[in-house]
C-alpha cells in the first residue's frame, strides 16, 4: 500500500523521474514477493526511467532489483549479465558503498549457476574492499557473501567464523531480516559436512519466522530445501512434512522449477526414509524434470546423489552407478568437495571400483558414454559441463585405460555387468 502511494506521488506533475524510477522498482518487488507475479512491464519502465547518478538506498536500485527478479524466476545468467553491468557502473563511478549489496546477490547467483570459482573472486574482492570502509553493515553483506562460497567449498571453520561474525553484525544493527543469508550460509554448510543437528540449530530459527514472514512467493525459502534434508536425517519426518508442502505449492503456484524440484527433491528423501522406495525413486525423477527447464547444475547434483542412494537400496546397481556418477561430475564442476566425497562413496557401495589400475574416474566414463552414444566433442563438453580441451583431455586417458585407440571400441569396452563387482 505505501509503495504504491510513493508511486502516486511521483507520478503527480513535477515528480522526480529518479524517484519514480525507484518506486516503481521497489513497487515491482514487493508485488512479486506478495505473490502476484512479476510486472514486466512496470520493472522495464523503472529501467527506462532510472538515473544512475542518484543518491539512494542500494536496495532502491531498479538494476538491482531487475537482477534478482531474474535470479529468483530462474534466469540466472541474464541475473549475472545485469549485475555485473551494474557492479562494474558503480566502481567507474567511484560508488563503492552499495556494491557488496549486489556483490552478495552476484555470488548467489554464481553459485546457483555452478561457478563457484567465480563466486569467490566477487566474494574475496568485497570483503577485502569493505574492510577499508568500516562500515558493519556492509561487512556482514560481504561476511554473509564470503560464508556461502566457504560452505560451497567445503571450508566449514571459515563458514562458521564467517557466518557468525555477520550475525553478530547484523544482530547489533538489529537487521534482522539479512540474517536469513549467513544462517542459510551456516546451515548449508553444516549439512555439508554431514551435521543435521547443527545444520538445524543454524536453519531452525528461519523456519520458525516462517508465519510471520508472509511471504507468497519461494523466492524467500532458499534455505528451506537444507533445512528439510536436516530434518529427514534427524528422523524429525513430521516437522519436514510441512515445509516440502509449502515449498512445492509456492513453487506450482508461480512456477518457480527450482522450488518445484527441491520439493520433489525432499518428497522423494521422506520417502527414502519411510522406506518408500518406488514413491521415493518416482519423487526424485520428478524432480529431475523439473531440473531440465533451470541451470542450477549442483542443485541437479543433489537431486541425483539421492536418487542413486534409492535406487542402490533398491539394487538397481547400473542405473545407481550412472545417477551418482553424473552427481559427482556435477559436483566436481560446481566445487563442491564435500558432496564429491559423498558421491564417492555412494559409487564404492554401489560396486564402483575406485583407484584401481585402468579404472576410469566418474568424469572419465561419464565423457566415454557420452562419445559412445555418437556426439561430436563439442557436444559432450556441453552435456558433461566440460571444456572441448577436457573432453579431449579425458578421451584420451579413457582410452588408454581401456585398451583402445578409437571412439569404434567405446561402446563394447564400456559395456558391463548390470550387478557390483564384488
Amino acid at each position: 500500500m505505501y509503495v504504491c502511494a510513493a508511486v502516486g506521488r511521483a507520478e503527480l506533475p513535477g515528480g522526480d523521474r529518479g524517484v519514480l524510477a525507484d518506486a516503481l522498482a521497489v513497487a515491482t518487488m514487493v508485488t512479486f514477493l506478495n505473490g502476484d507475479g512479476l510486472a514486466s512491464e512496470r520493472l522495464d519502465r523503472a529501467l527506462a526511467l532510472e538515473e544512475p547518478d542518484r543518491r539512494r538506498l542500494a536496495f532502491t536500485s531498479p538494476r538491482l532489483i531487475a537482477g534478482l527478479l531474474l535470479m529468483w524466476t530462474g534466469r540466472g545468467r541474464e541475473a549475472v549479465d545485469t549485475l555485473l553491468a551494474l557492479r562494474a557502473e558503480r566502481r567507474e563511478r567511484g560508488v563503492e558503498n552499495d556494491v557488496p549489496t549486489s556483490a552478495l546477490y552476484l555470488v548467489w547467483a554464481y553459485l546457483w549457476l555452478g561457478e563457484t570459482d567465480r563466486a569467490a573472486e566477487i566474494a574475496s574482492s568485497d570483503t577485502a574492499a569493505v574492510a577499508l570502509l568500516g562500515d558493519p553493515g556492509l561487512s556482514a553483506l560481504a561476511l554473509s557473501a564470503a560464508a556461502l562460497v566457504s560452505a560451497q567449498r567445503g571450508d566449514i571453520e571459515a563458514t562458521r567464523e564467517q557466518a557468525n561474525t555477520a550475525l553478530a553484525q547484523f544482530g547489533q544493527l538489529e537487521w534482522w531480516t539479512a540474517t536469513v543469508f549467513p544462517r542459510w550460509a551456516l546451515g548449508f554448510g553444516e549439512l555439508s559436512a554431514g551435521d543435521p543437528a547443527a545444520a538445524h540449530a543454524a536453519l531452525g530459527p528461519l523456519t520458525e519466522m516462517l508465519p510471520s514472514m508472509g511471504l507468497a512467493d519461494p523466492s524467500g525459502l532458499v534455505f528451506l530445501p537444507d533445512e528439510i534434508e536436516a530434518l529427514v536425517a534427524l528422523g524429525e519426518l513430521a516437522h519436514a512434512q510441512p515445509l516440502i508442502e509449502l515449498l512445492r505449492r509456492l513453487g506450482l503456484i508461480h512456477d518457480r522449477p527450482w522450488a518445484i524440484a527441491a520439493a520433489a527433491r525432499g518428497r522423494g528423501i521422506l520417502a527414502a526414509a519411510r522406506g518408500d522406495l518406488e514413491e521415493a525413486i518416482a519423487s526424485l525423477e520428478e524432480a529431475l524434470a523439473a531440473h531440465d527447464r533451470v541451470d542450477m547444475p549442483f542443485e541437479r547434483g543433489r537431486t541425483l546423489l539421492a536418487l542413486g542412494r534409492a535406487l542402490r537400496r533398491r539394487k538397481q546397481w547400473s542405473a545407481a552407478r550412472e545417477a551418482l556418477r553424473e552427481a559427482l561430475a556435477l559436483f566436481d564442476r560446481s566445487g563442491a568437495p564435500l558432496w564429491a566425497q559423498a558421491a564417492r562413496q555412494e559409487l564404492g557401495r554401489a560396486g564402483e571400483r575406485s583407484g584401481e589400475p585402468g579404472e576410469l574416474t566418474a568424469t572419465e566414463r561419464r565423457v566415454a558414454e557420452l562419445a559412445a552414444s555418437g556426439l561430436s566433442n563439442q557436444e559432450v563438453a556441453e552435456r558433461a559441463f566440460l571444456t572441448v580441451k577436457g573432453v579431449e583431455a579425458n578421451l584420451t586417458r579413457a582410452y588408454r585405460k581401456l585398451g583402445i585407440r578409437s571412439r569404434g571400441g567405446l561402446a563394447g569396452a564400456l559395456r558391463r555387468d548390470d550387478e557390483p563387482v564384488r
